[in-house]
């Protein structure tokens, strides 16, 4: 009798991602991007072969000499991953929240896993009920967000108490005093009374950033299921707590639960670093819905690449290239959460080229930004997989091309300026800055390359279709001689509280 066979659909797959704490140890996967077409996982040999005198002509045997992973990602990221991808590709402690007031300082040491509180220099913005989240420790190798409950007591230094909801009602890390301590966004603070959906206000704890006159763009109840990014208008109404109108009439979409975080974005600032930090990758091919395919976890794997690109009417892509020590076979999938946000238009950009807003900035029919971190992945010693994976020179590549209007971009580059008319060894220097916002007002994505050098620019080419001439521009990214601290900076802001 004939065998049916059981095919498994070629889109039954997942990428599942995470930060490893400890280098070498995996971590379960927490991250997972919806993936497109040219995504995939391969196993790197080192093989050699072996050829003995036994009188013949034939290969004795083989011996693997080496096995590692290499990865491909294309995704089209939303917010809060691109706070993981870019923290991934930039390096290890590249990303600094922006902090906002309040803000104070440690007025003692404090004990992780034992305070349940901590000693603040000054009360002013924590005198309200409710929830907040601080940034403690910004710049230290300890620094955390957590969790604390309004108003603070005392008469001077103050206690701010950890709520219960974080950490079992106690501090993670060890902190020392003159410590920062400051707020995690603008506006930061908490539902004092549950709201339904169809209603049209909010009731919080504080009004810390919300007491201007205008609107404000706020996330409610971030990262459960009934998370919603809404406009209200500021002022409110209260002494505290504070009741918030939606803009526009508008009105809830769903239920919030007293305790409830609301906010507006946290702006975390990623630049690159000299190495960076090891993730653990998951893939499944064909192992969901009971599928008899292989999920694979690949511990220590860090950034050979990153793209980030876009075209005239499409959206913001990222390809990534991963490079992984060693991997194991998983016996089940992981439970997948998908973030639920927006992806990023190529409409939706604000584009500053060479310090200016008009001229070719206003001409840009494509771009990508290519960032190569050209890992070391030499380094074995006695184990067949790799023992370490470190960063190499940064490599910094930008492309974009522009509708052709005039000829000044061929004279910077061959001629040294814009009016220039001979042969000329100047390097042209610009820079390069696109800002993506989303209509919420929420959602936003800002690629900076403060220093670049132009390289190549692409002749028009005549063509008798008679229709338009555009240009191709090739630059790299530089330190302008070390005046810059850094090639490439990613800024998001996003709902990830804590940093990357």
């Amino acid at each position: 009798m004939p065998t049916v066979l059981v095919p498994i659909r070629s889109d039954n797959a997942y990428w599942g991602f995470s930060k490893e704490v400890v280098p070498g140890t995996p971590v379960a996967p927490s991250v997972f991007p919806r993936w497109q077409d040219g995504s995939s996982l391969e196993y790197d040999l080192k093989m050699e072969e072996i050829w003995e005198g036994d009188g013949s002509r034939r290969l004795s045997q083989l011996v693997k000499n080496q096995q590692g992973v290499k990865i491909k990602l294309t995704i089209m990221p939303r917010m809060n991953e691109i706070g993981f991808f870019e923290m991934l590709a930039m390096g290890a402690s590249s990303d600094t929240i922006t902090t906002a007031s309040p803000s104070t300082t440690l007025s003692a040491g404090a004990t992780g896993g034992t305070s349940t509180s901590l000693s603040v220099a000054a009360n002013t913005g924590l005198t309200g009920t409710g929830n907040i989240q601080m940034v403690v420790g910004q710049g230290t190798a300890t620094v955390e967000t957590a969790t604390f409950t309004l108003p603070v007591t005392g008469g001077g230094p103050y206690v701010l108490a950890v709520a219960a909801s974080y950490n079992g009602g106690k501090i993670a890390n060890n902190h020392s005093s003159a410590d920062t301590i400051a707020s995690v966004a603008t506006a930061n603070t908490a539902f004092t009374s549950g709201a339904s959906a169809g209603a049209t206000t909010i009731i919080v704890g504080n009004n810390n950033g919300l007491t201007g006159s205008g609107t404000a763009s706020v996330v409610l109840s971030p990262g459960t299921a009934n998370e919603e990014i809404v406009t209200i208008t500021t002022p409110g109404t209260g002494a505290g707590p504070y009741t918030y109108t939606l803009a526009n009439a508008a009105t809830l979409k769903n239920a919030h639960t007293s305790g409830d975080f609301v906010s507006t974005p946290v702006i975390h600032v990623i630049s690159d670093q000299t190495d960076g930090a090891y993730a653990t990758i998951e893939v499944g091919l064909g192992s969901l819905y009971g599928s008899s395919g292989i999920a694979l976890r690949v511990r220590s794997c860090k950034v050979e690449s990153i793209k980030r690109s876009g075209k005239a009417g499409g959206v913001i892509a990222y390809e990534m290239e991963f490079a992984g020590i060693a991997s194991t076979v998983q016996s089940t999938p992981p439970t997948i959460t998908l973030e639920k946000h927006n992806i990023f238009l190529y409409t939706q950009g604000t584009w500053t080229l060479d310090g200016s807003t008009s001229g070719d900035a206003l001409n840009i029919e494509m771009f990508d930004i290519q960032q190569k971190n050209n890992l070391a992945t030499e380094i074995q010693t006695e184990q067949l997989t790799r023992a370490a994976l470190i960063f190499g020179n940064l490599a910094v590549d930008l492309g974009f091309d522009v509708v052709y209007q005039n000829g000044s971009r061929i004279q910077e580059v061959y001629f040294g300026s814009s009016t220039g008319t001979t042969d000329s060894q100047t390097i042209y220097l610009g820079a390069f800055n696109v800002s993506f916002l989303q209509p919420s007002g929420f959602d936003q994505l800002v690629l900076n390359v403060p220093t670049i050098a132009y390289t190549k620019v692409g002749m028009p080419a005549p063509k008798k279709d008679g229709k338009y001439f555009k240009q191709s521009l090739s630059a790299v990214g530089t330190s302008n001689q070390g005046a810059n601290t850094y090639v490439a900076q990613t800024t998001v802001y996003n709902t990830q509280y804590s940093q990357n």
